[in-house]
């Protein structure tokens, strides 16, 4: 029987439960301890920042960046690339 389970319990399933159990505990401090505890935002630290940083990270960013990877690692996708990062 122990044999069995040691062979059940392998890296990847270590690793896919770590990170399980930790955005579980994230979860329940974001939930339960408020806003503020998972983010360390408050009034002295203005909101518009951390907006301004997401929005520019998620949308504004990976377009460009993107492009330029296609460009220089894929021929085959070099003329949407180049089009592309001359659009941005």
């Amino acid at each position: 029987m122990t044999a069995r389970i040691r062979e059940q319990i392998t890296l990847w399933r270590v690793i896919v439960a770590v990170i399980l159990v930790t955005g579980l505990y994230a979860t329940y401090i974001r939930f339960f301890e408020g806003f503020r505890a998972s983010t360390n935002l408050s009034d002295q630290m203005p909101w518009g920042l951390w907006v301004g940083l997401g929005t520019f990270c998620g949308i504004g960013l990976p377009p460009p960046v993107l492009a330029l990877v296609l460009r220089f690692t894929c021929s085959a996708w070099s003329a949407t690339a180049r089009s592309s990062a001359r659009r941005s």
